[in-house]
């Protein structure tokens, strides 16, 4: 695994952080790891929900293939979806 190191951190921002930490019984590293993963899941997940909205815009299909593409979608990014431990 690679280490990385934050610097400049603003002290609010790491009082907010740990106090979640603290909340969600981890330690400050898993915490700012869960939110990472959870932030980029997001960011992954909408990007690929936006990708199969403009096909259906350019190219028409049923509502129930559009539904089934995003099914399909779903069962993907479940597939990519980082161990948040």
């Amino acid at each position: 695994m690679v280490s990385l190191t934050l610097k400049n951190i603003p002290d609010d921002l790491i009082g907010v952080l740990r106090k979640a930490a603290v909340q969600d019984h981890r330690s400050l590293n898993q915490e700012i790891l869960h939110i990472l993963s959870v932030s980029l899941q997001s960011r992954l997940q909408q990007t690929e929900v936006s990708r199969y909205i403009e096909a259906y815009r350019q190219n028409p299909e049923s509502p129930d293939e559009l539904l089934g593409l995003l099914e399909t979608s779903n069962d993907v990014l479940s597939e990519l979806a980082w161990d948040d431990q």
